[in-house]
């Protein structure tokens, strides 16, 4: 097999896992507003201080593989109270972002 080949395999693979994380993150901002109690929204970019709520439209409908930054992703796991945590929003690098909560978790062991 050729570099180019190699690298090319290499390449969607981690293409792949990307949009996989992505639609994660979209099905669980998604499942969050099906919730009968959740926040609208609106109330979710009051709460966030989002720009505006078609932003957190984006979110939560994929549009473009948009995802909330990492403040955005803690701003997010306080406003629902946890129910959409920020390993939720980040499953494969949340511990590269907030290392502090890998030592957390070790210390709860």
């Amino acid at each position: 097999m050729s570099q180019t080949v190699a690298d090319a395999s290499v390449a969607k693979a981690s293409c792949e896992a990307v949009a996989n994380a992505i639609d994660f993150v979209l099905m669980k901002l998604s499942e969050y507003f099906l919730k009968p109690n959740a926040l609208s929204v609106g109330e979710l970019r009051a709460r966030i201080s989002a720009k505006s709520d078609a932003q957190v439209r984006q979110w939560r409908d994929g549009y473009q593989n948009r995802r909330p930054s990492p403040a955005y992703a803690v701003a997010i796991e306080q406003a629902t109270g946890g129910q959409v945590t920020r390993k939720d929003l980040y499953p494969s690098e949340w511990g590269a972002i907030w290392p502090e909560l890998i030592k957390s978790k070790k210390e709860a062991a």
